[in-house]
């Protein structure tokens, strides 16, 4: 169960969709790209390599946590205490959630939706 939940977050952190740091990694490259100048292509550009030297890395994590055997052969599951697992699959859940609804989350970042939340 571990290594699924390990597996889930870090495809997240790779911007795979339909997981919660897809929609994040969109947005931030849609507003970089908005700017329409030089900078924001810049950084698009300097993003862009990092989100493949990152996947690059969770991938040979994924690996290690599939691919290869148990050290000497031993196989015993982890025990992992019940608060643990529950903030795992809380954490889990959101994650692929937010991935398929982000508007759930994401319409809140509009300081002008909020201004009437603080009598304007």
């Amino acid at each position: 169960a571990l290594g699924v939940l390990m597996t889930i977050f870090m495809a997240s952190l790779a911007g795979v969709p339909p997981l919660g740091g897809w929609f994040a990694k969109f947005g931030a490259f849609k507003a970089v790209l908005d700017a329409g100048t030089g900078w924001g292509y810049t950084i698009a550009v300097i993003g862009a390599v990092n989100t493949v030297i990152a996947a690059a890395y969770y991938v040979t994590v994924m690996r290690e946590i599939w691919m290869k055997p148990a050290p000497d052969g031993d196989v015993t599951p982890i025990r992992t205490p019940a608060s643990l697992g529950a903030a795992l699959i809380i954490t889990c859940g959101t994650t692929i959630v937010l991935g398929v609804l982000p508007d759930l989350v994401g319409r809140y970042g509009d300081l002008s939706d909020l201004s009437g939340a603080f009598g304007r």
